[in-house]
């Protein structure tokens, strides 16, 4: 989601959704990747904030792959197959200048440990993050995109576009799909964004994904929301009548939604779809009835704005769709939102940075909201947000899309048990 400036919390001078791809894209293209395995992690119980700086990440000297997890781990994304079983994709400062790992807990982040064998590398992939549809099978993606079959032991690379960064990644049943930026070359530093598919499950290669068009712009961005049999897209085009989308695998087809945010007074955003692993609450191949959600904020100032849900109940058997609903109460004002995310039982929660970073978090039927505050880092922003089921969440604060990324720059993330009423800060 939108960065902060610097990694002191800017407020004032964030940049939109546009360049937020942007910012992660030349963070990473200086970087190499490498997964690397065994080895223990250490186990915490505290739910205080972190206290790690720039100033303090250890620096490894050695030149090989390590055999436990490096002094000076931090976060860059995670991703929860279960509420139990999860994989945590960072990096650290070595020898090199930034190196990366893959770990894994089994035990609701309470322990970590590397999971792929020392020597195994994805040279190719400058990592901005992370995601496994089950224990064996996963991705992790930036320059590029590689596939694992094995939990992470062994990596292929994906044959994408000579050239494509990967926005975002998203699953939607035997399908990965991939929301690609390519270099043209004509006019010379433009991008074309295109939607490109793997059937996972069978181990097929990558093709065009029928039926959406490719969408030209100067500073391509977006993301993707995955839930039940149908995929959301958001472009992240500043003043689109209808920056968001539905894909229908099944149909082959896309429709356009009508921006939620139109209506909201004063200076408002792109909305935020809901992202992590759900998105729509169905039942069926495709469901007939799915609820999509978003996030609109306006009025930003002095470190703050509105934050406003809405709701949209959008049927595959017609061609057109409901119009989008307010749902209760707007979320606190503290932070600009950076980061949005729906539980299957809509439970929501709201990621936002100002000179702190904060998680909002409500229960369906419930009016209140429930925070997390970190203000050790700045005000970086939540970089990911994503709920495991109704009762579990996670956020990373710092990540691959944060201000100054690099090999001394602090990430933390937090995960919550209670539907987010409380968050233990985790200890890699």
């Amino acid at each position: 989601m939108a960065p902060l400036n610097s990694a002191k919390g800017d407020v004032a001078s964030m940049p939109d959704v546009v360049q937020r791809h942007l910012l992660a894209v030349a963070a990473f293209l200086a970087a190499s990747v490498a997964l690397a395995a065994c080895g223990q992690g250490s186990t915490t119980t505290s739910t205080s904030a972190p206290s790690a700086t720039a100033s303090t990440i250890p620096v490894s000297t050695t030149s090989t792959s390590p055999t436990a997890i490096a002094a000076g781990f931090q976060p860059l994304a995670m991703s929860f197959v279960s509420p139990s079983l999860g994989f945590a994709l960072g990096h650290y400062r070595c020898s090199q200048g930034e190196c990366y790992q893959l770990v894994r807990s089994t035990d609701d982040g309470k322990n970590w440990s590397l999971v792929a064998p020392a020597g195994s590398v994805v040279a190719s992939i400058n990592p901005q993050g992370v995601y496994f549809a089950d224990a064996a099978r996963g991705w992790v993606w930036g320059k590029g995109a590689a596939f694992t079959a094995n939990g992470g032991k062994i990596w292929s690379v994906l044959v994408l576009p000579a050239g494509s960064v990967v926005d975002s990644m998203a699953v939607v049943g035997a399908q990965a799909y991939f929301l690609l930026s390519t270099p043209t070359s004509s006019p010379p530093g433009t991008y074309v964004t295109s939607l490109f598919e793997q059937n996972w499950q069978a181990g097929g290669g990558t093709t065009p994904v029928g039926g959406f068009s490719p969408v030209d712009t100067p500073a391509p961005a977006g993301m993707l929301a995955p839930g039940a049999s149908l995929l959301g897209v958001d472009t992240g085009q500043t003043g689109t009548a209808s920056p968001l989308w539905i894909y229908d695998p099944t149909g082959g087809s896309s429709t356009s939604l009508p921006n939620p945010c139109a209506g909201s007074a004063g200076s408002a955003s792109v909305p935020l779809m809901s992202g992590g692993r759900y998105l729509a609450a169905g039942s069926g191949n495709p469901a007939s009835r799915a609820r999509f959600h978003a996030l609109c904020t306006s009025d930003p100032g002095a470190g703050s704005s509105a934050k406003q849900l809405y709701e949209l109940v959008y049927s595959t058997s017609t061609t057109t769709s409901s119009s989008w609903t307010s749902l209760g109460a707007s979320a606190p004002l503290g932070g600009l939102a950076t980061d949005f995310a729906t539980s299957p039982g809509a439970n929501f929660a709201i990621g936002a940075a100002s000179g702190a970073s904060f998680v909002y978090a409500q229960q369906t039927g419930n009016s209140t909201w429930s925070s997390l505050t970190d203000s050790s880092l700045g005000g970086a922003p939540v970089t990911q947000l994503e709920w495991v089921d109704d009762a579990h969440v996670f956020a990373v604060i710092g990540g691959p899309e944060g201000a100054g990324l690099g090999p001394s720059s602090a990430s933390v993330a937090y995960y919550s048990t209670d539907g987010g009423a409380s968050f233990a800060k985790l200890t890699f």
